[in-house]
């Protein structure tokens, strides 16, 4: 890694996991989590020589998506170091792995454009066609017997009991409630508590399911594989903003200013080879504790 000669995948992914083992073993914290991000760096060249051998973007897509599951338990690491000398470290090594996340985050963005570009414009065509509109006859069967019910049960005003007959008889009276009935049946009062509640659940399901979307299993994949491709976009920006955060802390600043002077400032537009030589620069020097 100290030159710019290029080796094949194997090469890479053999030390990546060499150091990944040493890194295993490391009882202290802070050098593990040093050896951990070592190991990534290897992993994603591992990843990039794959790319410029044009081995299949799948297989591609696999080694940067476990690289940044290694890197997502190597963050463990770093947040369980305690003392402050630590943290200062934990800080700058906290950077450092957020841009390559960020630009692996980026990178399987990319993978995936043109599947992308593919589902977007089959989403957007089927979000046109459809405009919103959904036909009362998708009704799920049960709501539809319950719009009937809910309409059968309301009494006509020509069947409703008159207001006089709606006063209690004395029989009916508070003093002999708990013995005597007050000689009407709910059926004749036309409206009971339990009618009542179960019109009042079938409005509640059917104003629910009038703002429902039915959507093909399909097109819900469609959905779902866009979804989980613009996350990775989204994070890749997240996760550099939070970097620019960090880097800009007064423990960090001059740091990275240091850093950026010796190797020129990183973008999203960065390759992985300045990445890698950025990132090992950057751990050189906490090594030395410059």
């Amino acid at each position: 890694m100290h030159n710019c000669r290029q080796y094949s995948s194997e090469y890479y992914l053999n030390e990546a996991k060499k150091l990944k083992h040493q890194a295993d073993k490391e009882i202290d914290r802070m050098v593990q989590a040093m050896k951990y991000l070592e190991a990534v760096l290897y992993f994603i060249l591992t990843g990039n020589a794959m790319e410029h051998s044009y081995i299949d973007t799948d297989r591609v897509h696999t080694m940067y998506k476990e690289t940044l599951a290694l890197i997502r338990f190597i963050s463990s690491k770093f947040q369980k170091l305690h003392n402050a000398s630590c943290r200062n470290i934990d800080n700058k090594l906290t950077v450092l792995s957020l841009r390559c996340q960020s630009l692996l985050y980026l990178k399987m963005y990319q993978l995936r454009r043109d599947e992308v570009r593919y589902l977007h414009r089959n989403i957007t065509s089927f979000l046109k066609s459809e405009n919103g509109a959904f036909p009362e006859q998708i009704s799920p069967p049960h709501l539809q017997v319950s719009r009937q019910n809910m309409k059968h049960s309301q009494v006509s005003p020509s069947h409703q009991a008159s207001p006089c007959s709606l006063t209690p008889s004395p029989a009916g009276s508070v003093a002999s409630v708990s013995s005597q009935s007050s000689g009407y049946s709910s059926s004749e009062l036309g409206w009971s508590s339990t009618s009542a509640s179960n019109n009042f659940r079938a409005q509640t399901q059917l104003d629910t399911y009038s703002d429902a979307v039915t959507v093909s299993r399909n097109k819900y994949k469609m959905l779902q594989q866009q979804s989980a491709y613009l996350a990775n976009l989204h994070l890749c920006h997240d996760l550099w903003e939070h970097a620019d955060y960090l880097s800009s802390k007064e423990h960090s600043r001059e740091f990275f200013l240091e850093l950026d002077e010796e190797c020129g400032c990183l973008s999203l537009h960065s390759p992985f080879s300045a990445l890698v030589h950025y990132v090992r620069k950057g751990l050189y020097k906490l090594k030395d504790g410059t």
